[in-house]
């Protein structure tokens, strides 16, 4: 009985995963070539939202209604960063920086994500974990790359973080993958 609860458990997991990085299928945008995409005006899986239309680089969601009048957005989806990256022959990817602002309130998050074309449809292939107020991602060049974010120390007022920390991420073409070579943190700095 464990066994087939196991493997039960193992396939809805393994599913989940799979729909989590990709779009319905009637959502997406044919994809073979991720550089020939649009990505101002595509139809994305953004971390923690799902999936989200981007137009001119930006969404609102969570529309506020009040007495049948839409009163605005509550939350918006943009695109701060996109640069195309080929760490390896033949392989090219897109390289985001997601932003999502929550536009009647404070906060918000950031995401360095990588979307690849893989089987016709556009999957997310990386995607750092959420940032309080947002991340700023910069390519160093064809294989490696940068995030930056906040990092909040007990007592930090919930807009200043006092440290800042800067991962930097390094291609391994053993694995196929990027990973984090190296991780710098120190005092925020006002720029």
């Amino acid at each position: 009985m464990h066994i087939v609860s196991k493997a039960v458990l193992v396939v809805v997991a393994v599913s989940f995963i799979f729909w989590s990085t990709t779009l319905r299928s009637g959502d997406q945008p044919a994809c073979t070539d991720v550089s020939k995409l649009d990505f101002a005006n595509i139809a994305i899986n953004v971390p923690e939202e799902g999936p989200v239309q981007l137009k001119d680089g930006k969404n609102h969601t969570a529309k506020i209604v009040s007495d049948g009048k839409n009163l605005g957005s509550e939350w918006e989806v943009t695109i701060e960063y996109d640069s195309l990256i080929n760490p390896a022959p033949g392989v090219t990817l897109r390289l985001v920086n997601l932003n999502v602002d929550h536009l009647l309130g404070s906060g918000g998050w950031g995401y360095a994500c990588i979307y690849a074309c893989k089987d016709g449809h556009l999957h997310r292939i990386f995607q750092s974990k959420g940032h309080l107020y947002g991340v700023e991602l910069k390519k160093i060049n064809e294989t490696s790359f940068t995030i930056r974010y906040g990092v909040y120390l007990k007592g930090d007022a919930n807009c200043c973080p006092s440290t800042k920390a800067i991962d930097t991420y390094t291609w391994d073409g053993r694995e196929g993958s990027f990973k984090r070579s190296k991780s710098i943190k120190g005092p925020a700095k006002d720029e």
